[in-house]
């Protein structure tokens, strides 16, 4: 068996959010078994001789979509992981099964966060906004110019050899945590425009091959 990383997804995510993992196609392989493990003590979950993991009310552990299991088969060498809300280090591993038995086995560390302060934000990056504040008139858009620009040394770079895709995916928040804004770009110079945003202030996230990355908006009049 020959160990190797999954090369989709990041090494460092935000709490609350949804990731899919991706693994090189086994050739032979009939399906692919994933499993997460928890790498660090948090959240006061405890579990017992039996295996079975129990947390305060409000805890959320990370889990496999769409079948919200701690394990899942799929016949394609992908998963999602919804990250729940529990801060720490998580494994993601995955193994190729064929009639044989199984083969290559992979695995990924991933970083669980809280982007909103509560520890340190890992993916903390020089990410640019022009302008900042932004002015948006009474009834009408506002026009945002984001630039983004990687740091020589990149805590959340999934891929040490390289970019392998510059897609983008922006979403603004309100501070209430509602979207009012997300699509995804495929260039590191993106142009929001025709945005209507009320006067007040906003976090933008960005998720990029090499991580993730946010900022604070603030709108005036």
């Amino acid at each position: 068996m020959q160990d190797q990383n999954i090369y989709g997804g990041y090494n460092n995510v935000p709490y609350n959010t949804t990731t899919t993992y991706t693994v090189t196609t086994v050739h032979g392989a009939t399906s692919y078994y994933w499993t997460l493990s928890n790498l660090s003590t948090n959240c006061g979950c405890t579990t017992n001789s039996l295996g079975l993991t129990t947390c305060p009310n409000g805890v959320v552990l990370p889990k496999f979509a769409p079948n919200n299991t701690l394990t899942i088969t799929t016949t394609s060498p992908t998963a999602t992981v919804n990250w729940g809300n529990c801060i720490g280090t998580y494994s993601v591993d995955c193994v190729a099964v064929n009639s044989c038995g199984t083969d290559g086995i992979y695995y990924k560390n991933v970083n669980v966060y809280n982007p909103n302060g509560g520890g340190p934000d890992p993916c903390e990056g020089s990410l640019l906004v022009f302008p900042n504040p932004v002015n948006a008139n009474s009834g009408e858009p506002g026009n945002i110019s984001i630039e983004v620009i990687y740091p020589p040394i990149d805590p959340c770079d999934d891929n040490p050899l390289g970019r392998v895709t510059n897609n983008n995916d922006v979403k603004i928040y309100d501070f209430y945590g509602n979207i009012v804004f997300s699509k995804r770009f495929d260039s590191d110079k993106i142009e929001i425009s025709n945005v209507t945003l009320k006067k007040g202030h906003y976090i933008l996230n960005v998720f990029t091959s090499k991580g993730f990355y946010k900022k604070e908006i603030i709108v005036v009049r």
